[in-house]
């Protein structure tokens, strides 16, 4: 299938994803108080950090190995699957932090620990299958895993069913969702590799996690700081503004940060596996698709943004009548100006990642990420204290120039010093 249209039916997928996620959010800030959604936004990125400390980046090195390597890609995906595992066993206590200091009730910890598994597995799944070059079945098993519970959860309140806890409600059709998306890909992965499960080596254990970490350490702690910049803010905002206002910033980022959701889906993980694999085989062909991927970002984000503001006009003006909140989102829209052109820009730096990705220049990838979340960080508390949430987006943007400077500079050097300027 050609990238016209493996890009079109991926885009088409996020869009269903996107426009379910948009709708939920104006869902529960339309139908309940804006706490709830500052209290789904916190448990959202809980959920998120504590996957992000269990997988340690595993998969980017898991990803660039199948597609170095691919006759050995069994072997590759049973040691993953044995980590993830063995890692959230050892790890997922952790996830407790978030309840035991209030940031989530502690009502909501068997349920969220269920879901925490269960979106873990289907994660890396999605990602493996991507590092596979199956991104229309990766982004299916995405679409089930986040999108088809929303649907359900939507048609539960247009039968006006009583809902006494609404985030419990969503947290248990999350996990449904979850659920179901681990089966499509396992039998997948079944099937594909049935004459393999007798060669299937080692046992969960600690020294796997260890190994692990040898092998990934740069790699996570340059993608650490680069997820904390597009989480820590929720709960520096939650920090020093009501959940009112942190609905509100939560609302602007569902908007904003759906430009690189789609590029995401659309141009990067069909373009990504092609670049490295082409780095490895062909120097020239590895340079054309670097400057169609070029391209590929610039159109593609400034398209998004286009209907980012088309769909935040639309809201607005379907939601006229709700006069009190209207207020509050006026009042800060120019944090949402300033989120969108950030999320813009840090979609272009994608370029240079993947540039140095590909490149296998991991330790240039975190030293760019780790400047740019110090430099992050020093602003955004006081910032956010400040100026509240126009501070926090304000931070971003800083943070999303800062990333691509960096990367641009780095990706320039190393391409003088390997011949490819």
């Amino acid at each position: 299938m050609t990238f016209k249209y493996t890009s079109l039916i991926n885009s088409g997928l996020r869009g269903l994803i996107s426009l379910s996620k948009f709708v939920l959010t104006l869902v529960i800030a339309s139908k309940f108080d804006l706490s709830i959604l500052g209290e789904y936004s916190l448990v959202v990125n809980a959920v998120l950090i504590t996957i992000f400390i269990i997988g340690f980046e595993v998969y980017q090195y898991t990803s660039r190995s199948i597609i170095i390597d691919p006759k050995d890609q069994f072997q590759y995906i049973q040691k993953h699957f044995i980590y993830i595992v063995t890692a959230f066993l050892y790890i997922s206590p952790l996830f407790y932090l978030f309840f035991h200091f209030g940031v989530i009730k502690m009502d909501y910890l068997i349920p969220l620990y269920i879901l925490l598994l269960f979106e873990l597995i289907s994660n890396e799944q999605y990602r493996l299958l991507i590092a596979l070059k199956h991104p229309i079945f990766a982004n299916l098993v995405l679409f089930i895993r986040t999108s088809i519970w929303i649907y359900l959860f939507l048609i539960l309140l247009k039968l006006k069913f009583s809902l006494a806890d609404p985030l419990l409600v969503i947290i248990k059709f999350w996990s449904i969702g979850a659920f179901i998306s681990i089966l499509i890909p396992l039998v997948y992965f079944i099937k594909i590799h049935k004459g393999s499960f007798g060669k299937i080596k080692g046992l969960p254990s600690f020294s796997l996690i260890v190994n692990y970490w040898k092998q990934c350490y740069v790699l996570f702690f340059a993608s650490i700081a680069l997820m904390l910049i597009n989480i820590v803010d929720k709960f520096v905002v939650d920090f020093y503004c009501e959940k009112t206002v942190l609905g509100v910033y939560s609302l602007y980022f569902s908007l904003t940060s759906m430009v690189f959701t789609f590029v995401l889906a659309g141009v990067i993980s069909v373009t990504y596996p092609h670049l490295v694999e082409s780095y490895q085989l062909d120097k020239s062909r590895y340079k054309r698709e670097l400057r169609q991927f070029s391209k590929r970002l610039l159109i593609s984000s400034l398209l998004m943004g286009l209907l980012s503001v088309i769909i935040f006009k639309a809201y607005l003006y379907f939601n006229a009548q709700e006069v009190e909140k209207l207020s509050l989102i006026y009042e800060n829209m120019s944090a949402y100006v300033l989120l969108l052109i950030s999320f813009i820009i840090y979609t272009l730096h994608m370029k240079f990642h993947y540039e140095l990705y590909a490149t296998k220049n991991d330790a240039a990838i975190m030293k760019a990420n780790y400047v740019t979340f110090i430099i992050y960080l020093c602003i955004l508390v006081p910032f956010t204290n400040a100026f509240a949430i126009l501070g926090a987006a304000g931070a971003h943007l800083v943070a999303s120039i800062s990333m691509f400077i960096l990367k641009k500079r780095f990706a320039i050097k190393y391409d003088a010093i390997r011949g490819l300027e």
